[in-house]
Protein backbone atom coordinates (compact mmCIF):
# COMPACT_ATOMS: atom_id res chain seq x y z
CA UNK A 1 0.00 0.00 0.00
CA UNK A 2 1.25 3.62 -0.46
CA UNK A 3 2.85 5.78 2.23
CA UNK A 4 0.42 8.40 0.53
CA UNK A 5 -2.71 9.31 1.93
CA UNK A 6 -4.85 10.19 4.86
CA UNK A 7 -3.27 8.55 7.63
CA UNK A 8 -5.38 8.10 11.33
CA UNK A 9 -3.11 8.50 14.74
CA UNK A 10 -4.72 7.48 18.13
CA UNK A 11 -4.08 5.99 21.60
CA UNK A 12 -5.50 2.65 22.28
CA UNK A 13 -8.55 3.61 25.04
CA UNK A 14 -10.34 1.86 27.22
CA UNK A 15 -13.65 2.15 25.55
CA UNK A 16 -11.61 0.91 22.36
CA UNK A 17 -10.66 -2.41 24.14
CA UNK A 18 -14.10 -2.64 25.31
CA UNK A 19 -15.81 -2.51 21.99
CA UNK A 20 -13.45 -5.27 20.65
CA UNK A 21 -13.93 -7.52 23.75
CA UNK A 22 -11.03 -7.74 25.46
CA UNK A 23 -11.82 -5.53 28.38
CA UNK A 24 -14.92 -6.19 30.26
CA UNK A 25 -17.89 -3.26 29.74
CA UNK A 26 -17.57 -1.21 32.23
CA UNK A 27 -21.23 0.02 31.95
CA UNK A 28 -24.42 -0.97 30.41
CA UNK A 29 -25.17 2.28 28.65
CA UNK A 30 -21.78 1.83 26.47
CA UNK A 31 -22.50 -1.65 25.24
CA UNK A 32 -23.12 -0.54 21.47
CA UNK A 33 -20.55 1.91 21.64
CA UNK A 34 -17.91 0.70 18.96
CA UNK A 35 -15.30 3.21 20.56
CA UNK A 36 -13.59 6.12 19.26
CA UNK A 37 -11.00 4.45 16.97
CA UNK A 38 -13.43 2.25 14.78
CA UNK A 39 -16.17 5.29 14.82
CA UNK A 40 -13.46 7.28 13.16
CA UNK A 41 -11.90 4.36 10.73
CA UNK A 42 -15.86 3.82 9.97
CA UNK A 43 -15.82 7.25 7.53
CA UNK A 44 -13.73 5.13 5.66
CA UNK A 45 -10.91 8.07 4.16
CA UNK A 46 -8.34 6.63 6.27
CA UNK A 47 -6.10 4.52 4.59
CA UNK A 48 -3.60 4.10 7.29
CA UNK A 49 -4.41 3.55 11.04
CA UNK A 50 -1.51 4.34 13.24
CA UNK A 51 -2.32 3.12 16.97
CA UNK A 52 -0.13 3.73 20.49
CA UNK A 53 -0.39 1.73 22.71
CA UNK A 54 0.36 2.10 26.81
CA UNK A 55 -0.81 -0.93 27.91
CA UNK A 56 1.08 -3.10 29.99
CA UNK A 57 -0.93 -6.05 28.71
CA UNK A 58 1.30 -6.30 25.35
CA UNK A 59 -1.06 -8.65 23.50
CA UNK A 60 -3.75 -6.33 23.43
CA UNK A 61 -2.61 -3.55 20.91
CA UNK A 62 -1.90 -6.55 18.28
CA UNK A 63 -5.65 -8.33 19.45
CA UNK A 64 -7.32 -4.76 18.77
CA UNK A 65 -5.71 -4.41 15.53
CA UNK A 66 -6.70 -7.80 14.44
CA UNK A 67 -10.42 -6.54 15.29
CA UNK A 68 -10.08 -3.35 14.05
CA UNK A 69 -8.78 -4.88 10.22
CA UNK A 70 -11.75 -7.66 10.38
CA UNK A 71 -13.96 -4.90 11.09
CA UNK A 72 -12.72 -2.54 8.46
CA UNK A 73 -12.61 -5.67 5.68
CA UNK A 74 -16.25 -6.35 6.48
CA UNK A 75 -17.13 -3.13 5.45
CA UNK A 76 -15.27 -2.84 1.90
CA UNK A 77 -12.68 -0.72 3.44
CA UNK A 78 -9.01 -0.79 2.22
CA UNK A 79 -6.45 0.12 5.40
CA UNK A 80 -3.56 -0.75 7.04
CA UNK A 81 -2.97 -1.25 10.67
CA UNK A 82 0.09 -0.85 12.29
CA UNK A 83 0.85 -0.34 16.19
CA UNK A 84 3.30 0.94 18.64
CA UNK A 85 3.76 0.68 22.43
CA UNK A 86 4.30 4.09 24.20
CA UNK A 87 6.56 3.72 27.22
CA UNK A 88 5.41 5.77 30.04
CA UNK A 89 7.09 4.40 33.22
CA UNK A 90 9.50 6.15 34.45
CA UNK A 91 10.80 4.41 37.44
CA UNK A 92 8.34 1.98 38.54
CA UNK A 93 5.35 4.08 38.00
CA UNK A 94 3.71 4.83 34.92
CA UNK A 95 3.30 8.99 34.01
CA UNK A 96 0.22 9.11 32.10
CA UNK A 97 -0.19 12.79 32.99
CA UNK A 98 3.27 13.84 33.06
CA UNK A 99 3.53 16.20 30.10
CA UNK A 100 7.15 15.20 29.31
CA UNK A 101 7.01 11.96 29.64
CA UNK A 102 4.06 11.99 26.90
CA UNK A 103 5.67 14.01 24.51
CA UNK A 104 9.00 12.01 24.40
CA UNK A 105 6.39 9.09 23.77
CA UNK A 106 4.48 10.25 21.07
CA UNK A 107 7.25 11.95 19.20
CA UNK A 108 9.34 8.88 19.36
CA UNK A 109 6.11 7.26 17.89
CA UNK A 110 5.85 9.91 15.35
CA UNK A 111 8.97 9.45 14.07
CA UNK A 112 8.22 5.51 13.81
CA UNK A 113 5.34 6.45 11.71
CA UNK A 114 7.17 9.22 9.51
CA UNK A 115 9.81 6.01 8.80
CA UNK A 116 6.57 4.24 7.67
CA UNK A 117 4.41 6.47 5.91
CA UNK A 118 6.22 9.38 4.88
CA UNK A 119 4.05 11.07 2.81
CA UNK A 120 0.44 10.43 4.98
CA UNK A 121 -1.12 13.49 5.86
CA UNK A 122 -1.77 12.98 9.47
CA UNK A 123 -5.06 13.44 11.79
CA UNK A 124 -5.20 13.03 15.33
CA UNK A 125 -7.83 11.47 17.18
CA UNK A 126 -7.59 13.15 20.63
CA UNK A 127 -11.14 11.08 21.97
CA UNK A 128 -8.89 8.30 23.98
CA UNK A 129 -6.29 9.50 26.53
CA UNK A 130 -5.99 11.69 29.75
CA UNK A 131 -6.44 15.50 29.54
CA UNK A 132 -2.77 15.37 29.48
CA UNK A 133 -2.38 13.49 26.17
CA UNK A 134 -5.15 15.68 25.15
CA UNK A 135 -3.12 18.89 25.83
CA UNK A 136 0.11 16.86 24.19
CA UNK A 137 -1.80 16.29 21.16
CA UNK A 138 -2.65 20.19 20.70
CA UNK A 139 1.06 20.84 20.62
CA UNK A 140 1.94 18.11 18.77
CA UNK A 141 -0.38 18.60 15.73
CA UNK A 142 0.26 22.64 15.57
CA UNK A 143 3.75 23.42 16.68
CA UNK A 144 5.86 20.35 15.14
CA UNK A 145 7.48 19.07 12.58
CA UNK A 146 4.39 16.41 12.89
CA UNK A 147 1.24 18.91 12.17
CA UNK A 148 -1.70 17.54 11.51
CA UNK A 149 -5.60 17.86 11.48
CA UNK A 150 -7.47 16.60 15.34
CA UNK A 151 -10.78 14.72 15.26
CA UNK A 152 -12.96 14.31 18.23
CA UNK A 153 -16.23 11.52 18.01
CA UNK A 154 -18.96 10.81 20.05
CA UNK A 155 -21.02 7.48 20.11
CA UNK A 156 -23.95 10.18 19.93
CA UNK A 157 -22.51 13.05 18.41
CA UNK A 158 -20.68 11.66 15.74
CA UNK A 159 -16.80 12.85 14.34
CA UNK A 160 -16.07 16.75 14.96
CA UNK A 161 -12.91 18.09 13.46
CA UNK A 162 -11.47 20.71 16.20
CA UNK A 163 -11.17 24.15 14.94
CA UNK A 164 -8.39 25.98 16.52
CA UNK A 165 -8.11 29.86 16.75
CA UNK A 166 -4.29 29.59 16.31
CA UNK A 167 -4.59 27.61 12.59
CA UNK A 168 -3.63 30.42 10.89
CA UNK A 169 -0.92 31.83 12.46
CA UNK A 170 1.19 28.40 12.01
CA UNK A 171 -0.44 28.09 8.28
CA UNK A 172 1.55 30.95 7.17
CA UNK A 173 5.38 29.71 8.09
CA UNK A 174 6.71 27.03 8.37
CA UNK A 175 6.47 24.34 11.34
CA UNK A 176 9.21 24.68 14.31
CA UNK A 177 11.84 21.69 13.06
CA UNK A 178 10.48 20.81 9.58
CA UNK A 179 13.92 22.32 8.38
CA UNK A 180 13.51 21.02 5.06
CA UNK A 181 10.55 23.29 4.29
CA UNK A 182 12.35 26.11 6.07
CA UNK A 183 15.10 26.17 3.54
CA UNK A 184 12.35 25.78 0.27
CA UNK A 185 10.81 28.96 1.79
CA UNK A 186 13.66 30.76 2.20
CA UNK A 187 15.32 29.91 -0.85
CA UNK A 188 11.60 31.03 -2.88
CA UNK A 189 11.85 34.25 -1.36
CA UNK A 190 15.78 34.69 -2.12
CA UNK A 191 14.39 33.72 -5.93
CA UNK A 192 11.74 36.35 -5.69
CA UNK A 193 8.93 33.32 -6.80
CA UNK A 194 5.67 34.53 -6.17
CA UNK A 195 3.29 34.85 -2.42
CA UNK A 196 0.90 32.86 -4.27
CA UNK A 197 3.24 30.12 -5.46
CA UNK A 198 4.97 29.73 -1.92
CA UNK A 199 1.44 29.41 -0.26
CA UNK A 200 -0.23 26.87 -2.90
CA UNK A 201 2.97 25.09 -2.68
CA UNK A 202 3.02 24.56 1.12
CA UNK A 203 -0.83 23.56 0.78
CA UNK A 204 -1.19 21.55 -2.09
CA UNK A 205 -0.50 18.36 -0.75
CA UNK A 206 3.63 18.17 -2.03
CA UNK A 207 5.91 17.40 0.28
CA UNK A 208 8.82 19.91 0.68
CA UNK A 209 11.44 17.91 -1.49
CA UNK A 210 8.77 17.74 -4.16
CA UNK A 211 8.87 21.41 -3.82
CA UNK A 212 12.44 21.56 -3.84
CA UNK A 213 12.68 19.21 -6.61
CA UNK A 214 10.34 21.42 -8.53
CA UNK A 215 12.27 24.47 -8.20
CA UNK A 216 15.25 22.98 -9.75
CA UNK A 217 13.82 21.29 -12.46
CA UNK A 218 11.84 24.45 -13.20
CA UNK A 219 15.34 25.66 -13.70
CA UNK A 220 16.50 23.25 -16.24
CA UNK A 221 14.55 22.42 -20.11
CA UNK A 222 13.47 19.14 -19.08
CA UNK A 223 10.16 17.93 -20.01
CA UNK A 224 7.98 17.77 -16.53
CA UNK A 225 4.31 15.61 -16.30
CA UNK A 226 2.49 16.61 -13.75
CA UNK A 227 0.37 13.92 -13.16
CA UNK A 228 -3.22 14.20 -10.40
CA UNK A 229 -6.84 13.95 -10.36
CA UNK A 230 -8.49 16.72 -12.14
CA UNK A 231 -8.89 19.78 -9.91
CA UNK A 232 -5.83 19.27 -8.34
CA UNK A 233 -3.66 22.45 -9.31
CA UNK A 234 -1.54 20.95 -12.25
CA UNK A 235 -2.19 24.17 -14.50
CA UNK A 236 -1.11 26.20 -11.29
CA UNK A 237 1.92 24.32 -11.05
CA UNK A 238 2.70 24.46 -14.65
CA UNK A 239 2.37 28.32 -14.45
CA UNK A 240 4.65 28.87 -11.90
CA UNK A 241 6.67 26.49 -13.47
CA UNK A 242 6.99 28.79 -16.44
CA UNK A 243 7.23 31.80 -14.52
CA UNK A 244 10.62 30.73 -13.01
CA UNK A 245 12.49 29.02 -16.38
CA UNK A 246 11.48 31.79 -18.55
CA UNK A 247 9.54 34.92 -16.52
CA UNK A 248 8.43 37.65 -18.81
CA UNK A 249 7.60 35.10 -21.97
CA UNK A 250 4.60 33.67 -22.82
CA UNK A 251 2.60 30.93 -21.49
CA UNK A 252 0.23 28.77 -23.09
CA UNK A 253 -2.05 26.37 -21.50
CA UNK A 254 -3.63 24.05 -24.14
CA UNK A 255 -6.35 21.49 -22.76
CA UNK A 256 -5.85 18.57 -25.28
CA UNK A 257 -9.50 17.35 -24.49
CA UNK A 258 -11.29 20.70 -25.16
CA UNK A 259 -9.65 20.92 -28.83
CA UNK A 260 -11.97 18.24 -31.52
CA UNK A 261 -9.66 15.86 -33.06
CA UNK A 262 -10.01 17.65 -36.20
CA UNK A 263 -8.59 20.86 -34.97
CA UNK A 264 -5.85 19.72 -32.86
CA UNK A 265 -3.22 19.47 -35.37
CA UNK A 266 -4.05 22.32 -37.62
CA UNK A 267 -4.07 24.93 -34.08
CA UNK A 268 -0.88 23.31 -32.47
CA UNK A 269 1.19 23.49 -35.60
CA UNK A 270 -0.92 25.64 -38.32
CA UNK A 271 -1.17 25.97 -41.58
CA UNK A 272 -1.00 27.31 -45.27
CA UNK A 273 -2.76 29.50 -47.05
CA UNK A 274 -5.32 26.81 -49.52
CA UNK A 275 -4.55 23.78 -46.77
CA UNK A 276 -8.56 23.04 -46.21
CA UNK A 277 -11.45 24.85 -47.25
CA UNK A 278 -11.33 28.21 -45.16
CA UNK A 279 -7.41 28.73 -44.89
CA UNK A 280 -7.64 31.83 -46.96
CA UNK A 281 -4.15 32.80 -45.23
CA UNK A 282 -1.34 30.94 -43.42
CA UNK A 283 -1.48 31.04 -40.05
CA UNK A 284 1.37 30.42 -36.78
CA UNK A 285 0.63 27.29 -34.62
CA UNK A 286 0.32 27.04 -31.08
CA UNK A 287 3.47 26.00 -30.71
CA UNK A 288 5.15 28.06 -33.16
CA UNK A 289 3.81 31.75 -31.21
CA UNK A 290 5.54 30.73 -27.47
CA UNK A 291 8.94 32.06 -29.08
CA UNK A 292 11.16 31.16 -26.04
CA UNK A 293 7.88 30.53 -23.76
CA UNK A 294 6.03 27.76 -22.43
CA UNK A 295 3.62 25.31 -23.66
CA UNK A 296 1.56 23.28 -20.97
CA UNK A 297 -0.43 20.50 -22.59
CA UNK A 298 -2.67 19.00 -20.43
CA UNK A 299 -5.06 15.75 -20.65
CA UNK A 300 -2.29 14.50 -22.78
CA UNK A 301 -3.55 11.05 -22.34
CA UNK A 302 -6.52 11.72 -24.49
CA UNK A 303 -4.46 12.32 -28.00
CA UNK A 304 -5.36 9.44 -30.14
CA UNK A 305 -2.15 7.46 -31.48
CA UNK A 306 -1.74 9.53 -34.84
CA UNK A 307 -1.48 12.53 -32.58
CA UNK A 308 1.05 11.04 -30.45
CA UNK A 309 3.07 10.00 -33.11
CA UNK A 310 2.95 13.55 -34.73
CA UNK A 311 3.52 15.08 -31.50
CA UNK A 312 6.63 12.73 -30.65
CA UNK A 313 8.11 14.22 -34.08
CA UNK A 314 7.84 17.70 -32.71
CA UNK A 315 9.40 16.84 -29.33
CA UNK A 316 12.68 15.10 -30.89
CA UNK A 317 12.87 17.35 -33.49
CA UNK A 318 12.04 20.69 -32.00
CA UNK A 319 10.10 21.78 -35.86
CA UNK A 320 6.61 21.69 -36.49
CA UNK A 321 5.48 21.58 -39.94
CA UNK A 322 2.27 23.37 -41.09
CA UNK A 323 -0.81 21.57 -42.87
CA UNK A 324 -0.23 22.18 -46.88
CA UNK A 325 3.35 22.83 -45.94
CA UNK A 326 6.78 21.09 -47.12
CA UNK A 327 9.62 23.18 -44.59
CA UNK A 328 10.01 22.66 -41.14
CA UNK A 329 9.79 25.65 -38.60
CA UNK A 330 12.26 25.40 -35.52
CA UNK A 331 10.15 25.88 -32.27
CA UNK A 332 11.82 27.31 -29.54
CA UNK A 333 9.28 26.34 -26.25
CA UNK A 334 9.72 24.59 -23.11
CA UNK A 335 6.99 21.64 -22.66
CA UNK A 336 5.12 20.95 -19.41
CA UNK A 337 2.53 17.55 -19.76
CA UNK A 338 -0.27 17.71 -17.50
CA UNK A 339 -2.46 14.06 -17.45
CA UNK A 340 -5.93 12.53 -14.78
CA UNK A 341 -4.69 9.28 -16.52
CA UNK A 342 -2.30 6.56 -15.25
CA UNK A 343 -0.14 6.61 -18.18
CA UNK A 344 2.15 3.99 -17.43
CA UNK A 345 -0.99 1.38 -17.34
CA UNK A 346 -2.16 3.03 -20.62
CA UNK A 347 1.25 2.07 -22.21
CA UNK A 348 0.72 -1.38 -20.95
CA UNK A 349 -2.33 -0.99 -22.15
CA UNK A 350 -1.17 -0.22 -25.65
CA UNK A 351 -3.55 3.10 -25.70
CA UNK A 352 -0.29 5.05 -25.52
CA UNK A 353 2.64 5.05 -27.01
CA UNK A 354 5.90 3.89 -24.86
CA UNK A 355 8.51 5.90 -26.81
CA UNK A 356 6.81 9.16 -26.42
CA UNK A 357 5.70 8.06 -22.62
CA UNK A 358 9.33 8.02 -22.05
CA UNK A 359 9.88 11.54 -23.70
CA UNK A 360 7.34 13.79 -21.72
CA UNK A 361 7.91 12.16 -18.27
CA UNK A 362 12.08 12.78 -18.18
CA UNK A 363 10.54 14.23 -14.85
CA UNK A 364 7.39 13.70 -13.03
CA UNK A 365 5.45 14.74 -10.33
CA UNK A 366 2.46 13.78 -8.48
CA UNK A 367 -0.02 15.80 -7.50
CA UNK A 368 -2.68 13.91 -4.53
CA UNK A 369 -6.33 14.54 -4.09
CA UNK A 370 -7.41 17.09 -1.58
CA UNK A 371 -9.20 14.36 0.41
CA UNK A 372 -5.33 12.75 0.91
CA UNK A 373 -4.16 16.47 2.45
CA UNK A 374 -7.68 17.56 4.40
CA UNK A 375 -5.41 19.83 6.71
CA UNK A 376 -4.76 21.66 3.75
CA UNK A 377 -8.27 22.67 3.10
CA UNK A 378 -8.99 25.16 5.97
CA UNK A 379 -5.99 27.37 4.40
CA UNK A 380 -7.14 27.22 1.12
CA UNK A 381 -10.58 27.76 1.55
CA UNK A 382 -9.37 31.02 3.55
CA UNK A 383 -7.11 31.89 0.52
CA UNK A 384 -9.86 31.75 -1.81
CA UNK A 385 -12.08 33.76 0.27
CA UNK A 386 -9.26 36.46 1.26
CA UNK A 387 -9.41 36.86 -2.92
CA UNK A 388 -13.45 37.31 -3.44
CA UNK A 389 -12.76 39.85 -0.57
CA UNK A 390 -9.93 41.76 -2.52
CA UNK A 391 -11.80 41.55 -5.37
CA UNK A 392 -14.99 42.77 -4.25
CA UNK A 393 -14.41 44.75 -1.55
CA UNK A 394 -16.46 47.54 -2.91
CA UNK A 395 -19.49 45.06 -2.55
CA UNK A 396 -21.04 46.11 0.73
CA UNK A 397 -24.38 44.97 -0.69
CA UNK A 398 -23.04 41.62 -0.83
CA UNK A 399 -21.94 41.45 2.65
CA UNK A 400 -18.03 41.53 1.64
CA UNK A 401 -15.68 41.28 3.45
CA UNK A 402 -17.00 37.77 4.54
CA UNK A 403 -15.88 35.26 7.18
CA UNK A 404 -16.28 31.46 7.70
CA UNK A 405 -17.38 30.52 10.98
CA UNK A 406 -16.12 27.31 12.92
CA UNK A 407 -19.40 25.04 11.89
CA UNK A 408 -18.50 26.44 8.00
CA UNK A 409 -14.70 25.37 8.26
CA UNK A 410 -15.92 21.79 9.69
CA UNK A 411 -18.32 21.44 6.75
CA UNK A 412 -15.49 22.28 4.69
CA UNK A 413 -13.20 19.54 6.00
CA UNK A 414 -15.78 16.56 6.36
CA UNK A 415 -16.51 16.77 2.46
CA UNK A 416 -14.39 14.54 0.41
CA UNK A 417 -14.04 16.92 -2.80
CA UNK A 418 -14.04 14.58 -5.57
CA UNK A 419 -12.96 17.68 -7.70
CA UNK A 420 -10.26 18.54 -5.24
CA UNK A 421 -9.35 22.53 -5.39
CA UNK A 422 -10.88 23.71 -8.06
CA UNK A 423 -14.13 22.31 -6.44
CA UNK A 424 -13.33 23.73 -3.32
CA UNK A 425 -12.39 27.35 -5.05
CA UNK A 426 -16.16 27.03 -7.05
CA UNK A 427 -17.49 25.82 -3.41
CA UNK A 428 -15.82 29.31 -1.76
CA UNK A 429 -17.19 31.30 -4.57
CA UNK A 430 -20.89 29.93 -4.05
CA UNK A 431 -21.21 29.78 -0.43
CA UNK A 432 -20.04 33.80 -0.10
CA UNK A 433 -22.30 34.81 -2.58
CA UNK A 434 -25.31 32.73 -0.44
CA UNK A 435 -24.48 33.86 2.32
CA UNK A 436 -26.52 37.50 3.16
CA UNK A 437 -24.64 38.63 5.89
CA UNK A 438 -20.51 38.66 6.91
CA UNK A 439 -20.91 35.41 8.12
CA UNK A 440 -20.42 32.04 5.86
CA UNK A 441 -21.78 29.27 7.66
CA UNK A 442 -22.41 25.50 7.60
CA UNK A 443 -25.80 25.73 5.81
CA UNK A 444 -24.04 27.73 3.47
CA UNK A 445 -21.53 25.50 2.20
CA UNK A 446 -23.78 22.33 2.18
CA UNK A 447 -25.88 24.16 -0.27
CA UNK A 448 -22.96 25.63 -2.44
CA UNK A 449 -21.55 22.09 -2.77
CA UNK A 450 -22.48 20.63 -6.16
CA UNK A 451 -23.16 16.59 -6.57
CA UNK A 452 -22.62 15.53 -9.91
CA UNK A 453 -24.60 12.92 -11.56
CA UNK A 454 -23.39 9.53 -10.89
CA UNK A 455 -22.61 7.78 -13.91
CA UNK A 456 -25.18 5.14 -14.75
CA UNK A 457 -22.85 1.82 -13.80
CA UNK A 458 -22.60 3.51 -10.38
CA UNK A 459 -26.21 4.24 -9.64
CA UNK A 460 -26.96 1.50 -7.52
CA UNK A 461 -25.77 -2.33 -6.98
CA UNK A 462 -29.28 -3.85 -8.52
CA UNK A 463 -26.90 -4.20 -12.04
CA UNK A 464 -24.43 -6.35 -10.62
CA UNK A 465 -24.35 -10.18 -10.77
CA UNK A 466 -26.45 -11.91 -8.44
CA UNK A 467 -23.61 -12.47 -5.80
CA UNK A 468 -23.32 -16.61 -4.16
CA UNK A 469 -24.58 -16.93 -0.53
CA UNK A 470 -25.52 -13.77 -0.04
CA UNK A 471 -29.14 -13.32 0.97
CA UNK A 472 -31.84 -10.57 -0.43
CA UNK A 473 -31.93 -9.28 3.42
CA UNK A 474 -27.79 -8.92 3.23
CA UNK A 475 -28.08 -6.74 -0.13
CA UNK A 476 -31.01 -4.46 1.09
CA UNK A 477 -29.20 -3.75 4.44
CA UNK A 478 -25.97 -2.77 2.75
CA UNK A 479 -27.82 -0.80 0.40
CA UNK A 480 -29.31 0.92 3.15
CA UNK A 481 -26.53 1.27 4.92
CA UNK A 482 -24.47 2.85 2.39
CA UNK A 483 -27.39 5.89 1.81
CA UNK A 484 -27.56 6.15 5.67
CA UNK A 485 -23.72 6.80 5.60
CA UNK A 486 -23.32 9.41 2.29
CA UNK A 487 -26.64 11.32 4.26
CA UNK A 488 -24.82 11.80 7.22
CA UNK A 489 -21.09 12.47 5.01
CA UNK A 490 -23.46 15.07 2.90
CA UNK A 491 -24.98 16.73 6.41
CA UNK A 492 -21.79 16.87 7.79
CA UNK A 493 -23.06 14.22 10.91
CA UNK A 494 -26.37 16.78 11.08
CA UNK A 495 -28.83 13.58 11.83
CA UNK A 496 -31.39 15.76 11.39
CA UNK A 497 -30.28 17.24 7.77
CA UNK A 498 -29.81 13.59 7.33
CA UNK A 499 -33.40 12.65 8.01
CA UNK A 500 -34.44 15.62 5.36
CA UNK A 501 -32.40 14.39 2.78
CA UNK A 502 -33.39 10.73 3.43
CA UNK A 503 -37.35 12.12 3.89
CA UNK A 504 -37.51 10.22 6.80
CA UNK A 505 -37.94 11.66 10.41
CA UNK A 506 -34.67 11.85 12.98
CA UNK A 507 -35.71 8.91 15.12
CA UNK A 508 -35.36 6.79 12.21
CA UNK A 509 -32.11 7.89 11.52
CA UNK A 510 -31.06 7.48 15.02
CA UNK A 511 -32.51 3.58 15.35
CA UNK A 512 -30.83 2.86 11.94
CA UNK A 513 -27.44 4.36 12.68
CA UNK A 514 -27.69 2.41 16.10
CA UNK A 515 -28.68 -0.75 14.26
CA UNK A 516 -25.65 -0.80 11.96
CA UNK A 517 -23.37 -0.29 14.43
CA UNK A 518 -24.69 -2.72 16.49
CA UNK A 519 -23.67 -5.61 14.01
CA UNK A 520 -20.31 -4.54 13.97
CA UNK A 521 -19.69 -5.85 17.07
CA UNK A 522 -17.84 -9.28 17.46
CA UNK A 523 -19.74 -12.13 19.50
CA UNK A 524 -18.62 -13.09 22.59
CA UNK A 525 -17.06 -16.10 21.30
CA UNK A 526 -14.75 -14.31 18.91
CA UNK A 527 -17.03 -14.43 15.76
CA UNK A 528 -18.35 -11.88 13.40
CA UNK A 529 -21.84 -11.12 13.76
Amino acid sequence: MSSAGPCLISWIGNSDLEAAGIRPRSNKESEQDPGPIWRAVREGRYRQIFLISDWRERDWPGRYAEWLSHNATMEGLDVQVVTHSADLVRGSEKRATDYGVIYDALTDALEKLQRQWPDCSRTYLVSAGTGSMHAVWLLVSRMTAYRGDLIETGYRDGNRVISLPFDIYVAHRPPPGDDALAKEYEQARADGLPADYRHFARHSGLTARQIEYIHRFARTDFNILLLGETGTGKSFIAREIANISAPEQVVLDINCAALPLDLLEAELFGWEKGAFTGATNSRPGLLEQARGGTVFLDEIGELNPLHQAKLLTVIEQKSVRHIGGSESITIDCRFIFGTNRDLASEVSAGRFREDLYYRIARITFTLPPLREHAQDIAVLAGRFLDELNQRYQKQAALGFPKHFTDEALDALKIHRWPGNIRELESTVGRAAIYALGNGIGAQHIREAIVTPPRKEQDISRLALPLPKGQSLTEIIRSIEKDYYRRAMDTSGNNQAEAARLLGITSDVVKRRLRANATRLQPAKDGASL
